[in-house]
């Protein structure tokens, strides 16, 4: 760099200009690092605001991979029979930019493996609304995978008897209607008591392959994935259902083309569920079609909802 002509008059000497130079690099220098710290406090403050973020949209019950802090409407996913929020871990990617995916973590999985499962459906939709209730200052859909479209249905009779906001969809895939006096999940009760290796046998023969299974039986968290399955299970097995007056807002329902596990009458029955429009959708694959097809093909049919909702609210 240049120098100004007054420094070279006021430093005669090559020492003293020397000096000089050693002066002015180590002020520059103390410029810089006071510079970096700013820097660095501020993406602490920020990392910070994040961290809180977080801390007040997620808890154990419910994880959101990818906050959205300017969504206009949440989603919020239930995960199936043995099954965890990890299922809609990707969805973020292919839902519109006016949403955000909220999953549901039920215990006795992933982070929640040192917690007892729960086998008994109340036991999750008293929790479940205490911990949802902070995020229902928006509008929201409730998405749930069979065992979960239950868990959804029984979820938004609770925040309906609260008072609290309700939905403005709900999506149940590959899950049969509750019924008065008929448990579409009896064939479940045959597999309840088998060990093991019979269990996850018997489950395969009716619903399919499980998606995972080889990986979780070779994994640490073999033990508590079965525990959590069985009470899974039983959870859809305790259920009866309570006659209540219908909700007001939308349904779809989605099922796989050669899910032979159920019947299109159990599927036709959500609509006694509903005064508000009914439809159903089929994809190609079994009960899981969700791990038999192009993922991104199902959440944009599910976005796509919401944004014809959110538009129609805003007239």
């Amino acid at each position: 760099c240049k120098l100004p002509t007054k420094v070279i008059y006021d430093n005669p000497s090559i020492y003293s200009l020397a000096d000089y130079l050693v002066n002015l690099l180590a002020h520059k220098n103390q410029e810089e690092n006071a510079k970096s710290e700013a820097t660095n406090e501020q993406s602490k403050i920020v990392m910070h605001d994040r961290v809180l973020q977080m801390r007040e949209t997620s808890s154990s019950w419910i994880k959101i991979w990818t906050p959205n802090p300017t969504a206009k409407t949440r989603l919020f996913c239930f995960h199936y029979a043995g099954g965890s929020a990890q299922l809609f871990k990707e969805w973020h990617k292919f839902v519109s930019t006016d949403v955000e995916v909220c999953s549901i973590q039920l215990p006795g999985r992933w982070d929640r493996s040192d917690e007892e499962p729960i086998d008994r459906l109340q036991n999750l939709i008293d929790p479940l609304s205490e911990a949802i209730k902070g995020l229902l200052d928006k509008p929201y859909a409730f998405f749930g995978y069979s065992m979960g479209g239950l868990i959804a249905f029984e979820l938004a009779r609770k925040l309906r008897d609260l008072n609290r906001n309700l939905p403005v969809h709900f999506f149940a895939a590959s899950c049969p209607a509750p019924q008065e006096h008929v448990n579409p999940f009896n064939s479940l009760v045959e597999i309840g008591t088998l060990s093991d290796s019979e269990f996850l046998k018997g489950f395969s023969k009716i619903f399919g392959p499980i998606f995972g299974e080889k990986e979780m039986l070779n994994s640490e968290m073999r033990e508590s994935w079965i525990s959590a399955f069985r009470s899974d299970i039983q959870v859809v097995l305790n259920h009866s259902l309570k006659k209540q007056k219908p909700f007001k807002f939308d349904f779809t329902i989605i099922n796989g083309k050669t899910d032979q596990s159920i019947n299109p009458s159990e599927l036709i029955l959500w609509k006694k569920e509903t005064l508000g429009e009914f439809s159903l959708k089929q994809f190609d694959g079994g009960h899981l079609f969700i791990h038999e097809m192009n993922l991104r093909h199902l959440v944009e049919f599910v976005s796509s909802f919401l944004d014809t909702q959110r538009k129609k609210a805003a007239g």
